[in-house]
């Protein structure tokens, strides 16, 4: 399983890769939120955390996903 290779040269602050906890975590994470985060953006984000912001366009979704998963 070889990983390819992909165009990251024009990466778009429309998509993030991003680490997002189990659902049974989030009552307790959104509860730490609260002091620093606007009330609007708990309701529209979940918890999560973002590995890159400004991540690759689109189409090379599915690409980073095969990658990611040769990772394992």
């Amino acid at each position: 399983n070889q990983i390819k290779s992909i165009d990251i040269s024009k990466p778009t602050n429309q998509t993030a890769l991003t680490i997002i906890p189990p659902f049974e975590l989030w009552e307790i994470i959104n509860h730490h939120r609260i002091s620093d985060t606007p009330s609007t953006n708990l309701d529209k984000w979940m918890p999560h955390l973002n590995l890159f912001f400004g991540f690759v366009q689109p189409e090379h979704f599915y690409e980073v996903h095969e990658n990611i998963n040769k990772l394992n």
